[in-house]
């Protein structure tokens, strides 16, 4: 963790950071202007005379901007900085002073470099989804209110937060009293959801309502699962460690952001399972399947805050 810590200080604050900053607002910007246009009535979201919905829109964004230029580019600065640092033995005193294993050091500053990259570009997703996913006739922009008052929400948890963890001399490093790896393999599992809720959705456009239902049991069991892990961590903490609201503000502020997210996740469940009740039922077609896809949208939406504070609250 401290070849992880010097990392992450080196690159927060690099020129190589600070310029895929300045790129990735690119997206946002443009975003921004597509917002303003639709706001006008133009017509920038029509192609051949047919509307195209605000998430066809963000999902070209994120293939153009995202997946075949920003992405690849942080990959290739943040690898060439590791290897030139290898090379130039920058390594090399902290290596002498403390011995580990080499492949600590690169497993260390692969995951600082990891967690630079998820900073800088899922705050400009998160703000191109906001801008362009409510336009163009999209049925989200009936519950898109609520949704920036949950970010707000968010936002507000993780600057106070912050502003504890800076004031607090003796904050412990989270990973010396969170289970990091558990929390991982817990992460990839509310990713593996929301792969599957794309799938629900896919089906039912294609009208295949057996393939809506099975894929939204599969992210409803996502869900599930990841419910039952957080539970257990809490448990955990609470019985084992000691770890309380009333005990600490580690404690008080772990419980509180981990379970605004967990109240989330909870929420989408449920939405989920009267979504395929419904759908069951026949209650989505080929034409008719908009309150999927605003399920699809919240779903993927709780994932978003909780790489955040996956991030904020055990990594950092």
């Amino acid at each position: 963790m401290r070849v992880f810590d010097l990392s992450v200080s080196e690159m927060l604050w690099s020129r190589r950071t600070i310029f895929m900053a300045l790129v990735v607002g690119a997206p946002v910007l443009i975003a921004l202007f597509l917002r303003m246009l639709d706001a006008f009535g133009a017509p920038v979201f029509r192609v051949n005379n047919a509307m195209m919905a605000g998430p066809a829109i963000f999902g070209l964004m994120i293939w153009v901007f995202y997946l075949r230029f920003t992405v690849p580019v942080l990959g290739v600065f943040y690898g060439t900085s590791l290897i030139a640092d290898e090379v130039e033995d920058k390594t090399i005193t902290y290596l002498f002073t403390r011995p580990i294993p080499r492949s600590a050091v690169l497993l260390g500053k692969y995951l600082a470099y990891l967690m630079c990259t998820v900073l800088i570009v899922l705050p400009s997703v998160m703000l191109v989804f906001f801008l362009v996913v409510p336009t163009g006739g999209s049925g989200i922009a009936e519950v898109f209110p609520s949704l920036v008052a949950d970010l707000g929400m968010l936002a507000i948890g993780l600057a106070a937060y912050g502003a504890v963890r800076i004031g607090s001399p003796d904050w412990p490093v989270p990973s010396t009293r969170l289970d990091v790896p558990l929390t991982a393999l817990n992460t990839f599992i509310l990713i593996c959801s929301s792969v599957t809720m794309v799938k629900a959705l896919s089906a039912i456009k294609r009208g295949d309502r057996r393939g809506l239902v099975l894929f939204l049991l599969g992210t409803i069991a996502g869900g599930c699962a990841f419910l039952g892990i957080q539970a257990y961590e809490w448990t955990h903490l609470i019985v084992h460690e000691g770890l309380a609201i009333q005990k600490s503000l580690f404690g008080a502020t772990f419980f509180i952001l981990t379970g605004f997210h967990g109240c989330h996740v909870l929420s989408g469940v449920i939405y989920l399972s009267c979504i395929a009740i419904k759908g069951a039922r026949g209650g989505y077609t080929r034409e008719h399947n908009s309150p999927v896809e605003i399920a699809g949208l919240y779903w993927h939406f709780v994932d978003l805050i909780w790489i955040l504070v996956f991030t904020f609250v055990y990594l950092i």
